[in-house]
């Protein structure tokens, strides 16, 4: 969690944040700095960021489900 003293207030301190972060994380997001230096919503950007999250939860839950019943992927 980012403490509230260091959350950025413009796309510029985002993307620092961002090239801040372990390069795996980096990696993952690989599309987020294009996504906010284009000349489009911001929306579009916090889009594809919850759809990486959620892409990874739904991974996480089948490797347990398949790690816990044993069943074969």
């Amino acid at each position: 969690m980012i403490p509230p003293a260091t959350i950025p207030a413009s796309y510029k301190g985002l993307l620092k944040l961002y090239q801040d972060q372990p390069k795996e994380l980096r990696d993952y997001f690989e599309h987020f700095p294009k996504l906010m230096t284009a000349s489009l919503p911001y929306e579009i950007a916090i889009a594809y960021l919850f759809s990486r999250v959620e892409r990874a939860h739904r991974r996480a839950l089948y490797c347990g489900i398949t790690k816990k019943y044993s069943a074969n992927s």
